[in-house]
């Protein structure tokens, strides 16, 4: 879900709907980091938190602390893992 089909409603009121069916939803959201202002409100300063984490940086680093140490995978599984951030992030974003 990009941010602007958020401001729509649609998005943002199906989102409330299937937690109130209390439905398994993965939601992926978008940030692509363009706007016309300071990002504000709850959820922005949600994703900031978890950006900056300590925990969630130092997972990433040891893992690919831990794929670096392996010879000839490692490096592969860590093009891979970007190729296919990048591949999603194109697809989502215009």
């Amino acid at each position: 879900i990009g941010d602007g089909a958020l401001t729509g409603g649609m998005a943002f009121e199906a989102m409330n709907h299937a937690g109130h069916l209390q439905a398994n939803l993965i939601v992926v959201l978008n940030d692509n980091e363009m706007s016309i202002a300071p990002p504000v409100g709850g959820l922005a300063a949600y994703l900031s938190r978890l950006r900056t984490d300590p925990m969630y940086s130092r997972g990433k680093e040891e893992l690919e602390n831990l794929l670096n140490r392996l010879p000839h995978l490692g490096p592969r599984v860590l093009k891979v893992i970007d190729r296919l951030k990048d591949s999603f992030k194109y697809l989502v974003v215009p």
